[in-house]
């Protein structure tokens, strides 16, 4: 990677970043957000994580239609700026060190992160 302050070590790693969008959300504060990050999760090939500047993120699992078989990047010298901008420094890529502070998976595992914290969460029931 000529002319960048940083290599990340994509060959080892075999493209981890590029198997997922994340996209950052608010922070949950009250039962409204609790309950979007739960609808959230439970849908397929969603999670939600918050990284270790504390700012939550959903994610969703789905590779880059730019890897090639060997999970290279088959359009690297054009590839998007965020993909540029993305592991410039050492630590930032997830080769190096878990990016996540909380990762969640599903639904009852954020539930159960809530209850842990004291956290009111649940609406109503509708009878």
């Amino acid at each position: 990677m000529p002319g960048e302050k940083y290599s990340a070590p994509c060959r080892e790693c075999r493209g981890s970043c590029c198997r997922y969008i994340a996209l950052e959300i608010d922070t949950p504060t009250c039962k409204s957000d609790y309950d979007k990050i739960r609808w959230y999760l439970l849908h397929r090939d969603v999670s939600v994580f918050v990284d270790h500047d504390s700012v939550w993120h959903i994610e969703f699992q789905t590779p880059c239609e730019a890897q090639d078989q060997e999970n290279r990047c088959a359009i690297y010298s054009d590839r998007p700026k965020i993909c540029r901008d993305y592991a410039v420094e050492e630590g930032v890529c997830e080769y190096y060190d878990n990016p996540f502070s909380l990762y969640f998976t599903g639904w009852s595992q954020f539930e159960q992160w809530l209850e842990s914290r004291g956290k009111e969460w649940r609406f109503k029931r509708l009878k």
